[in-house]
């Protein structure tokens, strides 16, 4: 305090700079952030993803309303968005497939000369007697009906991959979005999925976002201005959350770090505790003044009693967001970097700026009013009945243990991964969730599942082992339902064997040795242009992929054909090859999941950890660490259970915003007992001091806690992104949930500690003996 000016000065130069380098945050989204760069599947999708695609896979289907797309105007239409999407940036052109495209083709036998024959490249047919011939010629090839064209003629699929690294979504929405705007008509939708059009509806709607955001804080400050009064009450804890967002925004951009919009709920939710902290603070320092007027010393004193519960939850905090890096999903580590150092940056801005704040700027004089008569009404009633509850603290603690089972056996259900099959971050009757149920209605859908086979050397898929083996691992994925077919290369040589033999059906199958195989391939090569085959095998014929294409991405039908692959793969080992996991969609989304799992668990459980040495250390008992630390995951595991029971899956969205929001409540815990610390050093006994407790400090629990609970809570009416209303309501009864334990349950458990024998009175003993024993006891 003696040094303010200069801590004012250096505050306010750092937070300068810092606003300037937080001015140049790039709000951006990486694909290869996304994913667990250290699991196996995703590292041979690196290995192998610009041969033969991967994650960047954008699939847009023209549907002709009625009729079939076999009409002039609807090929016309194929061929320029086939165009179109040629001539985009980062396009893999070697892996675009449409049947306007050269690379569509089918067979034909000429005397004596096999030739391929592009379908209706380099001139769309427009007499009708040219496009029956192409509706047949499309209608004969089993390569075409169902990966690209429907099994009844009404929509076409035009797959368009895109080089990782070089994708800028939102212009790459934009110019998808012009296209749909530019082909739709009375008589033809266009439908668009795909992980770079879901990024791109994220920036569509990161404005939406953005005003939700605006309107949160405005009820923040509205909440605040009732409470308090005054503009005082308002202006400095929005004041502390701004700086620290500075700061932690200054400090990622500083580090080169980018933040990914979808992910935009977390730092609000770091904001949202450092206004939580500052509440603490102003209504400590507003009770202070009541027998302290100076309002230098009652600053000074506010922040002498704040100091150790303030530094153990925004430790915590830090420290439990600091965790979430040992994920290995770059988006999560890069999270967990920006948003640690935001909340480190809460200690500046509470614990240094507010006393120094509140010590310059004037009373005012509702505040001295207030300080001088006390806050009554419905909130003095409120917290006056829950501390006449604790009384029955048997009861209380023994529910709410029963209650925090209960939901831990139904969090056990909690889902990972998609949880329907629709995309799961935006609203139902979204486009793009239209799209993609349209796509998976009409053809063999948006969800592939590669599993790619590694030859041991060149021309190792012209085994006669390989390639029957391949065959069978088709026809065992096949047997799941939810496949709605495969493809490989045994595909291609059964489709060449079957028109070598005049397209006689029962030749559809594979030769018995290695030359014949061998000569199918080279006679496919030979009649192919470069990048004909390479969707299918190298052409040094010694690495190939087999996509198997499911109906959905949901958690449990991407985990079952992980499982179903694994086990034929470990039944069926080969001589000359070996399969590889996995690829595609479905493939990453395995691995993804895989690691959610693992993080979840971990950080779920270090971060329980950190909470109970940090508050054992701080308030000199174990027994309160437990207390404090059960009580927070009672909370969590209420959350959980109600994303099982609605059905709100676990994925690499949801899991950082449940790991951030794990701290917040066990922030209030910590004030409580603070308090209830003060409270037995001034004499008086457990009980007492308890009920004092849930009294003063509860009210600024209750004020942080439901003007947080009004603003998120609202986020799931004001934004079309499914995902961030969700967690708006689910974070809402988090916070909910954790004002309940910290006002009722934890109170009733620290006085069950009465019963103990270190903590019973001793006859005789003056008041500040039994007070020095509970002290001992705490």
């Amino acid at each position: 305090m003696r040094r303010r000016a200069w801590v004012l000065t250096l505050l306010a130069a750092a937070t300068a700079v810092l606003a300037w380098q937080a001015a140049r945050l790039n709000i951006r989204t990486t694909f290869t952030d996304l994913l667990p760069q250290k699991h196996p599947y995703v590292q041979i999708h690196n290995e192998f993803h610009e041969t033969f695609g991967g994650g960047n896979l954008v699939l847009l289907a023209v549907e002709r309303r009625k009729g079939t797309v076999f009409e002039a105007a609807t090929l016309k239409k194929i061929e320029q968005i086939t165009e179109a999407i040629d001539r985009m940036e980062g396009v893999n052109h070697y892996q675009l497939f449409s049947i306007a495209h050269r690379k569509a083709k089918t067979v034909e036998i000429s005397g004596s000369f096999v030739e391929q024959k592009s379908v209706m490249w380099p001139k769309v047919p427009t007499d009708p007697e040219a496009i029956r011939e192409v509706e047949e010629r499309v209608g004969s090839s089993l390569m075409l009906v169902g990966p690209y064209v429907s099994p009844d003629h009404s929509a076409v699929l035009i797959s368009a991959q895109f080089h990782d690294g070089r994708i800028d979504y939102r212009n790459l929405f934009d110019e998808f979005k012009r296209l749909i705007d530019t082909h739709s008509d009375e008589k033809h939708a266009i439908y668009v999925a795909g992980v770079p059009m879901l990024v791109g509806w994220g920036y569509h709607y990161l404005s939406e976002i953005l005003w939700a955001f605006v309107l949160t804080l405005s009820i923040m400050v509205l909440i605040l201005w009732s409470y308090f009064r005054t503009w005082q009450g308002v202006l400095v804890p929005l004041f502390s959350a701004l700086v620290s967002a500075v700061w932690g925004l200054g400090f990622a951009s500083l580090l080169g770090l980018n933040l990914d919009p979808l992910i935009l709920v977390v730092p609000m939710l770091v904001s949202a505790r450092a206004l939580s902290h500052s509440v603490q603070f102003m209504e400590k320092f507003y009770e202070t003044l009541k027998c302290c007027p100076d309002k230098r010393e009652a600053a000074t004193r506010a922040s002498g009693t704040l100091w150790a519960p303030g530094i153990l939850g925004i430790g915590t905090d830090a420290v439990g967001i600091l965790l979430i890096a040992t994920s290995t999903i770059p988006i999560m580590q890069k999270l967990a970097f920006i948003c640690s150092m935001w909340a480190a940056s809460v200690l500046f801005s509470v614990l240094v700026l507010n006393p120094i704040l509140l010590s310059v700027l004037p009373v005012p004089k509702r505040a001295m009013e207030a300080c001088a008569h006390g806050v009554g009404g419905g909130l003095d009633r409120l917290l006056g009945g829950i501390a006449s509850l604790v009384r029955f603290r048997r009861a209380t603690v023994g529910a709410a243990v029963l209650l925090g089972a209960t939901a831990y056996f139904i969090s056990k259900g909690l889902i990972v991964g998609d949880r329907t099959v629709s995309s799961g971050i935006l609203r139902a009757d979204s486009h793009y969730d239209i799209s993609l149920r349209k796509i998976n209605e009409k053809f063999f859908g948006a969800s592939p599942f590669f599993v790619f086979v590694r030859g041991k050397e060149r021309h190792s898929l012209t085994e006669p082992e390989v390639a029957r083996t391949v065959e069978a691992f088709q026809r065992t994925m096949e047997e799941d339902p939810r496949v709605k077919g495969t493809i490989s290369y045994v595909d291609l040589i059964r489709y060449f064997h079957q028109v070598m033999r005049e397209g006689d059906p029962k030749w559809f199958l594979l030769p018995r040795d290695k030359r014949s195989t061998g000569s199918l391939l080279s006679c496919i090569a030979d009649t192919s242009q470069p990048g004909d085959i390479e969707r299918f095998l190298t052409m040094n014929y010694q690495h190939a992929v087999v996509q198997v294409f499911y109906e959905d991405t949901r958690g449990t039908t991407v985990a079952q054909a992980a499982q179903r692959a694994k086990a034929f793969i470990d039944s069926h080992p080969m001589e000359h090859a070996t399969f590889e996991l996995a690829g595609g969609v479905v493939g990453l989304k395995a691995a993804t999941n895989e690691e959610v799992v693992y993080s979840h668990g971990l950080t779920f459980g270090l971060i329980l950890l950190c909470i109970l040495l940090g508050s054992s250390l701080t308030f000199g008992s174990p027994i309160i660490g437990l207390l404090l630390t059960g009580c927070l995951a009672v909370s969590n595991f209420f959350v959980y259970a109600l994303m099982t029971w609605w059905g709100v899956a676990l994925n690499v969205h949801t899991l950082p915003v449940s790991s951030v929001g794990i701290g917040i409540g066990v922030d209030y815990g910590f004030y409580l007992m603070g308090r209830v610390r003060e409270e037995m050093r001034k004499g008086e006994n457990l009980e007492n001091g308890v009920g004092r407790s849930i009294r003063t400090t509860g009210k600024a629990i209750f004020l942080t806690a439901m003007t947080l609970i009004a603003g998120v809570g609202l986020w799931h009416f004001m934004t079309h992104v499914q995902f961030i209303g969700e967690m708006g309501l689910l974070l809402g009864l988090l916070m909910l949930f954790s004002m309940i334990l910290a006002l009722l349950v934890f109170p009733s458990a620290l006085l069950l500690l009465k019963s103990s024998p270190r903590s019973a009175s001793v006859p005789g003993a003056s008041g500040a003996d039994r007070a020095e024993g509970m002290r001992r006891a705490l």
